[in-house]
């Protein structure tokens, strides 16, 4: 589930801390996670943001295109602020308690009890291992 923050709502509770409740849009923007690759399609650099799937913005430089989907963000965060509406939570300022449950194939569980056994760690350092590894060649 994605978490989603509305600063409206928040602000409507406390107005006397109005002002330092409200943050900059270009400041808030600046916390999302963001990449930009080239297009051979459309022959330009697409910047993206990660947590917010739908927007998107391009450019002739990565450089640009960065500077574009970061002022996309700002005003899409203004717009939403303006009507009251929510909008993703920077993934760097979700709290994550490094547990999660993961439901697989009796095989694959077994697999994985077996290598940990053969490493001579836990199943619990073995998937943290291999999954640690399989992330970063993703990243």
């Amino acid at each position: 589930m994605q978490s989603l923050i509305r600063l409206n709502k928040l602000s409507r509770r406390s107005k006397g801390c109005l002002e330092e409740m409200k943050m900059n849009f270009e400041e808030l923007a600046s916390r999302y996670s963001y990449n930009v690759s080239w297009s051979p399609e459309d022959e330009v650099y697409i910047g993206r943001v990660v947590e917010w799937q739908s927007l998107a913005a391009h450019a002739d430089s990565p450089e640009q295109a960065l500077a574009e989907i970061l002022n996309v963000v700002a005003i899409a965060i203004e717009d939403c602020e303006e009507d009251g509406d929510e909008y993703p939570m920077p993934i760097n300022q979700r709290g994550f308690s490094g547990r999660f449950n993961v439901r697989l194939p009796q095989h694959l569980h077994r697999d994985l009890v077996l290598f940990a056994e053969r490493n001579n760690v836990s199943l619990n350092q073995a998937v943290t291992e291999l999954l640690s590894g399989a992330v970063a060649k993703h990243l």
